[in-house]
């Protein structure tokens, strides 16, 4: 019984905390063999079909795109991943700033509720290892950000890019601006 009430609790609580305005603000990614403008333009049109797309910067000298998306997106890390492979590339790597909601639990350790499709683990870098965010940083976190209670932009690299809840490596977290 103490199971199922822990779990109702916690059910309630996410859905609570699931963010209303609240997604991908932006991308960085790093392509394989991204060389040509016809590539380019290939890669740019499956990406622009992800939803809430609204930009595609490519930059073939470095393999590197930049997104930007409409304020309310439900574009996933999937998503992004899918739409480079169906161009016929392979992601390298990929920076995110996320809009969300930073929940926490007792097993799982903190997240970003970024829509109701997107949560992230929160990680940091601990020399050549990443482990979950400790609670110094979490304070830290839940101080800038008004004691957790609205939403948070976090800009961090993308490690596991896991399709349930991948990993958001944390480089910098702040209150958005209205």
């Amino acid at each position: 019984m103490k199971g199922y009430l822990l779990l109702a609790v916690s059910l309630g609580l996410l859905l609570h905390a699931a963010p209303t305005n609240a997604a991908f603000v932006s991308a960085e990614l790093r392509v394989n063999g991204l060389s040509c403008p016809f590539c380019a333009f290939g890669i740019e049109k499956k990406l622009l079909d992800v939803d809430g797309v609204t930009d595609v910067g490519v930059f073939l000298d470095d393999g590197r795109l930049t997104l930007t998306f409409e304020l309310e997106n439900a574009a996933t890390v999937s998503d992004l991943e899918k739409a480079v492979e169906k161009a016929g590339f392979k992601l390298a790597a990929l920076q995110l700033t996320v809009r969300g909601h930073l929940v926490t639990d007792e097993e799982g350790g903190p997240r970003l509720v970024a829509s109701a499709r997107m949560r992230f683990r929160l990680v940091e870098r601990r020399g050549e290892t990443t482990e979950p965010i400790s609670t110094n940083t979490l304070m830290r976190l839940r101080e800038s950000t008004g004691q957790g209670a609205g939403s948070m932009l976090v800009s961090g690299d993308v490690g596991d890019r896991d399709e349930e809840e991948p990993t958001l490596i944390v480089k910098s977290a702040e209150t958005p601006r209205r």
